[in-house]
């Protein structure tokens, strides 16, 4: 059988948190083989990252818009286009990233979900606590279930694109007129009207 990444149609490639003091170059010299870049070139990558500003100020550019940096701001960089960004030098900035590939980022580009790709998070809190768990289970856990890095990363996605937790906003989505089904076990049900 297929790895599940393989099945899921989505891989974590690579993820990172880096902090960058206050008069410190960036991108750090220990910043990932095949992610280096210098502000003065930009980069190309191929792979679909998400980039998320914890705490500082900083600046985002792509070919054609750029957008300032702050605590609770995430962006997006999409395959084949060019970007840099850099916090500022007197202020520095912590980040949080992760790489995806596969055939469900290819479907998201495919349906224009990254027109967008500069947001302000709703609740950064609950935002960077999801990421701290992908970075522990990554640091600490000795055997990561197949999928579950992919699966949160999915859910930060999503939030990310809404700017609203995904429990906030599928609250919102449900027809409350149509059945649900639990675990199968129980009948099918409506949901209540509140």
């Amino acid at each position: 059988m297929a790895p599940l990444g393989n099945r899921f149609g989505l891989h974590l490639s690579a993820i990172g948190h880096t902090a960058i003091q206050t008069g410190q170059a960036y991108p750090p010299g220990e910043h990932p083989s095949g992610r280096a870049f210098s502000w003065e070139k930009g980069r190309i990558i191929h792979a679909l990252q998400l980039v998320a500003i914890r705490e500082g100020a900083g600046q985002i550019e792509w070919m054609r818009e750029q957008q300032r940096v702050r605590p609770g701001t995430a962006f997006i960089l999409k395959p084949g286009d060019w970007h840099r960004y850099r916090p500022d030098r007197q202020v520095g900035w912590t980040e949080d990233w992760f790489e995806i590939r596969g055939e469900l980022v290819d479907h998201w580009l495919a349906k224009g979900l990254f027109e967008e790709r500069f947001y302000k998070l709703e609740d950064p809190g609950r935002f960077f606590m999801q990421f701290d768990a992908m970075h522990e289970a990554v640091h600490t856990t000795g055997m990561i279930p197949e999928g579950s890095l992919e699966s949160r990363a999915c859910g930060l996605v999503a939030e990310s694109q809404t700017g609203r937790a995904p429990a906030q906003w599928r609250a919102e989505h449900i027809d409350p007129n149509r059945e649900r089904f639990g675990t199968g076990h129980e009948s099918p049900t409506k949901l209540q009207h509140e």
